[in-house]
């Protein structure tokens, strides 16, 4: 019997193991449990970095409800290279005129499609995304901008003989997952503690941590004054990632450039538009005064006006700054997820009136 016992744990660990290293497998132990009440995953309907802190005065819940958009006509075939802000969150009846959105997430796994030149006859449309807190290293040069959709150069098709880009003609790239998944450990911490029955322990040890001993997870920075977490690079530390790090003209100038030979990679290869989306770190909204802010999703949209067409959400966010951004998340709310789809389907519906 003993045998028996010390075989199976053997063998249960052995899975639990193979599943954390796994980031596909990960992902879909996830799902299926996401569709049962006992063993849900414990951050699913929570702000992150609630998760992160389990402090019970930021627990509320966070769920995204985005409207769908009526259209007389779908014309647009829209790429959309985005971030978490996004990713999950919009399908395409929620933009304007949208016959198909293909969805590409910065630097995921695999994080590129592959695809012919687009059919410079149709309404191929692209929009960038990028969270504040990631301009900085995403905008270093154009060939990183520009990885995330690969056009086909060596085919056996001419590159201007305008061939439609549809999902049979794209394909995701595959790339094998690291032996050892850098990320085994929080992924364990979820496959063997992450689940919703254990979050009441969780916030028991989170209130009892900070209240009295003044300690929470360092990557969080608590906002008392505006009863805010926000994510801490995007306050101190990480240079890139912080809202308070100095930006100086040269740096600004050389993001522009990459954003401009962005956008004229893409057009030279069959599409119709670029937007680009920059979408503020909620401390730049809700508390710039935390700091200096740098200025610099403003300085980038007053820059590029006239060399790119940019979604600004940062003037409207900047006038009623606490609407916009939950406050128990390193994201906006859902309302902040709706204003930016207004903003975005207003340019859209822009293009297709000069483009009938």
């Amino acid at each position: 019997m003993k045998k028996a016992a010390a075989i199976s744990l053997i063998v249960l660990t052995g899975i639990l193991y193979f599943v954390s290293n796994s980031a596909n497998l990960t992902e879909a132990f996830s799902e299926i449990r996401s569709r049962s009440k006992v063993f849900a995953v414990a951050h699913r309907g929570h702000g992150d970095l609630y998760n992160m802190t389990f402090i019970s005065d930021y627990r509320s819940p966070l769920t995204y409800d985005p409207k769908p958009v009526r259209s007389p006509e779908r014309k647009i075939r829209l790429f959309l290279i985005c971030d978490s802000y996004l990713m999950g969150h919009v399908q395409k009846e929620h933009f304007f005129s949208a016959d198909t959105l293909i969805r590409i997430k910065w630097w995921d796994d695999p994080g590129y499609i592959e695809m012919p030149r687009a059919d410079s006859s149709q309404n191929n449309i692209l929009i960038i995304e990028l969270a504040e807190r990631f301009i900085r290293d995403a905008c270093s040069d154009i060939a990183t901008m520009t990885a995330p959709i690969r056009i086909q150069t060596s085919s056996t098709h001419d590159p201007g003989d305008g061939i439609n880009v549809n999902a049979g003609e794209m394909k995701q790239a595959d790339k094998p997952e690291p032996f050892f998944n850098p990320n085994i450990n929080s992924n364990l911490e979820l496959n063997l503690f992450g689940y919703t029955f254990f979050n009441p322990l969780k916030e028991i040890k989170g209130d009892l941590t900070y209240k009295w001993l003044k300690r929470k997870s360092p990557d969080v920075y608590i906002d008392e004054s505006h009863h805010f977490l926000f994510y801490k690079p995007t306050v101190s530390g990480d240079q890139h990632m912080n809202s308070f790090y100095p930006v100086d003209s040269t740096e600004i100038n050389k993001i522009v450039q990459t954003l401009i030979g962005t956008r004229a990679h893409f057009l030279q290869h069959g599409f119709k538009e670029v937007y680009f989306a920059f979408v503020p770190n909620p401390v730049s909204v809700v508390h710039p005064g935390l700091g200096t802010y740098n200025q610099l999703v403003p300085l980038l949209t007053e820059r590029g006006s006239g060399h790119f067409p940019a979604i600004d959400v940062y003037g409207i966010f900047k006038n009623d700054p606490e609407k916009f951004y939950a406050n128990n998340d390193s994201h906006w709310n859902s309302e902040g997820l709706q204003r930016w789809l207004d903003e975005t389907n207003r340019l859209l519906e822009k293009f297709l009136l000069e483009h009938p």
